[in-house]
């Protein structure tokens, strides 16, 4: 793959422009623990064309999840939570205004921590001003060598946890400032980006919808050939 290829793609999610942004959705879940066990901070889709002379590309599903080996420390400041996360989406073509053919994904693994700042306890509710403490985020796209990390000065977010039906109603987004270096080159900083609070789907109820769509589609043909 050539050095434009690989470099588009990934760029996307600096330079593009976002199509749409995710549906706003609390985390509904037993615990007030951080973040959230089944949740996980979504992007709106993004798309460049013609980057640098060549084919443009969309970032599609990107979210940073999977949070786990969580470590909470309460200090003067605040709760500082500190974890392992994934983050991942699905790259796709882009040319003249058209979505095309699947590129690759994208998956970074690395440490990322949270401050909740006020927040004195791990079973306290409120609303917490939320900045990163550590988020470096490293993988390959088609095997070409991925590095993300965060500007903590620039990160900032807003966290509210709140009792709701016996549970606890979990609502939380982030404006993420992050440098990008590809192919092990230097790190180069991008503009921010909203990630927005969402459930994370379990592999069982994915598995479950395929199912749904199928038998739907098996019975639609049953039904013309009737």
């Amino acid at each position: 793959m050539s050095e434009r290829k690989w470099f588009v793609p990934v760029a996307a999610l600096f330079f593009g422009v976002a199509m749409w942004q995710p549906g706003f959705a609390s985390v509904i879940q037993p615990t007030p623990e951080l973040p959230p066990t089944g949740g996980g901070f979504f992007l709106g889709e993004i798309c460049v064309s013609n980057l640098l002379g060549a084919q443009g590309a969309c970032v599609s599903g990107a979210n940073l999840s999977n949070f786990t080996g969580r470590v909470s420390t309460i200090t003067a400041a605040g709760q500082e939570v500190d974890t392992q996360a994934e983050f991942q989406a699905q790259l796709y073509a882009f040319q003249n205004g058209v979505k095309g053919g699947f590129l690759g994904s994208l998956l970074l693994t690395g440490p990322v921590g949270f401050l909740y700042a006020g927040r004195q306890s791990a079973s306290e509710s409120g609303t917490y001003a939320t900045t990163f403490t550590e988020l470096m985020l490293t993988g390959a796209f088609n095997g070409i060598p991925v590095a993300v990390k965060g500007d903590l000065t620039k990160s900032k977010g807003t966290t509210t946890i709140s009792e709701y039906a016996g549970a606890y109603r979990i609502d939380s987004f982030f404006d993420v400032f992050v440098e990008l270096s590809v192919n092990n080159g230097p790190f180069v900083p991008g503009p921010g980006r909203p990630f927005t609070l969402r459930p994370v789907p379990e592999p069982g109820s994915l598995v479950m919808a395929a199912l749904g769509f199928a038998a739907l589609g098996l019975a639609g043909r049953r039904g013309r050939r009737a």
